[in-house]
C-alpha cells in the first residue's frame, strides 16, 4: 500500500518531505468512501488532515457517520464545524470524479 511506503519514507527523512494527496473514493468498491474522503477534508479545516487521514484507514471498516464524529471528538476537533464542512459544498466539490 502507498501509505505504508509513504509512512516509511517519512521515518527515513525525519518529516522532512511534502506529500500531496488527492481523493479518489471507489464508492462502488467502498461505500463509506466518499464520507471517508469528506471526514479527511473537514479535518483538514482544522489543520488535521493527516491525523484523521490516518485514523480512517487504519479504521475504514468502521465509518458510519457517529464513527466519523467520534473520530472527530478523538481528534480533539470542534465536532460541530467537523459535522457542518464535512457536509458542506466546499468539501465535497473537490473530488476525483465528482
Amino acid at each position: 500500500m502507498a501509505f505504508h511506503a509513504i509512512e516509511q519514507v517519512e521515518q527515513q527523512l525525519g518529516g522532512n518531505m511534502r506529500v500531496v494527496y488527492r481523493h479518489f473514493p471507489l464508492t462502488i468498491i467502498h461505500p463509506h468512501a466518499l464520507a471517508a474522503a469528506a471526514a479527511a477534508e473537514a479535518g483538514a479545516l482544522q489543520d488535521r488532515f493527516w491525523d484523521m487521514h490516518e485514523l480512517l484507514f487504519y479504521r475504514q471498516r468502521v465509518l458510519e457517520d457517529s464513527d466519523l464524529l467520534g473520530y472527530a471528538a478523538q481528534l480533539g476537533l470542534d465536532v460541530a464545524a467537523f459535522d457542518r464542512d464535512r457536509a458542506s459544498t466546499a468539501v465535497g466539490s473537490g473530488f476525483a470524479g465528482m
